[in-house]
């Protein structure tokens, strides 16, 4: 009796092919038919949700412990050497328990990113200190598991609260400023608070100087003359700039005149 076969979006490289003279029976003819029909299912839902496969994948935390993620349009990943569509409109909550490479809790001041995967075709997150290739696209050396984001643990340690979508990451954190000199670039530790998947970052910025006018210049490039981001002629200067760091992810700044001093905290940064 014949029977109807719902398949799978998996995807292989190859099928089993039977033999000339073969019988047709269900044994022989069945896994060939299941897997071309698997692989057109792959097909058609990878690129058939292609037009809607950009649309923003969000990370959201405010209460230090857990991180809602989703929705996810379309994600391909390989389990036991199948490649696979996920898909989810839902909101995920995700934590502790998610958690993976044998962390039990948070470690304190540490980038951690996460991790989108397949078990059994359902789709998992799960939470590491390794970071993602290159491209952003994988966690290194794998195509098992597809980078998400991340985020950052403070010293107690409990994530900082932020908001991502697109790439695009905003949260509030002070680094401190102070003064300088023209002559010799001063180094302000921005990598703290930037990931190694990024080099550019929003910056809010106060500057009061007590003399003439003056120029605070941002350096991106070690030895340049830098980037003229802020002339404070007036007490109390104010505003945003957006800068890319130098290859440490730290930025170099110059300042005209001794009586220049400065306060800088990160909105957020850029993936």
């Amino acid at each position: 009796m014949a029977s109807t076969y719902t398949g799978t979006p998996n995807y292989t490289t190859s099928i089993v092919i039977p033999d000339d003279g073969d019988a047709a029976a269900a044994a022989s003819v069945n896994p060939a038919t299941q897997s071309e029909a698997d692989m057109d299912y792959f097909i058609l839902r990878a690129i058939g949700q292609q037009p809607t496969s950009t649309s923003a994948i969000t990370l959201y935390s405010i209460d230090g412990s857990n991180i809602l993620v989703g929705p996810i349009s379309n994600i391909i990943v390989m389990e036991n050497g199948i490649y696979k569509t996920l898909t989810s409109a839902a909101v995920t909550s995700i934590g502790v328990a998610d958690l993976g490479g044998g962390l039990m809790a948070y470690p304190a001041n540490t980038w951690l990113y996460i991790y989108a995967y397949s078990s059994a075709g359902t789709l998992k997150f799960t939470i590491v200190t390794t970071p993602p290739d290159r491209a952003k696209l994988y966690q290194q050396g794998t195509d098992t598991y597809k980078y998400i984001g991340c985020f950052k643990t403070d010293g107690t340690p409990s994530i900082i609260p932020f908001y991502m979508t697109r790439g695009i990451y905003n949260y509030l954190k002070e680094i401190g400023g102070g003064g300088g000199n023209n002559t010799m670039e001063t180094i302000l530790t921005t990598s703290t608070y930037i990931p190694p998947t990024s080099r550019s970052g929003v910056f809010n910025y106060y500057a009061d100087n007590t003399g003439a006018a003056g120029v605070f210049n941002v350096i991106t490039i070690p030895g340049t003359s830098g980037w003229e981001g802020l002339s404070p002629a007036m007490l109390g200067v104010q505003g945003l700039l957006e800068l890319a760091t130098d290859e440490t992810r730290n930025l170099r700044y110059k300042v005209s005149l001794g009586t220049i001093t400065f306060r800088l905290s990160i909105l957020g940064f850029f993936e």
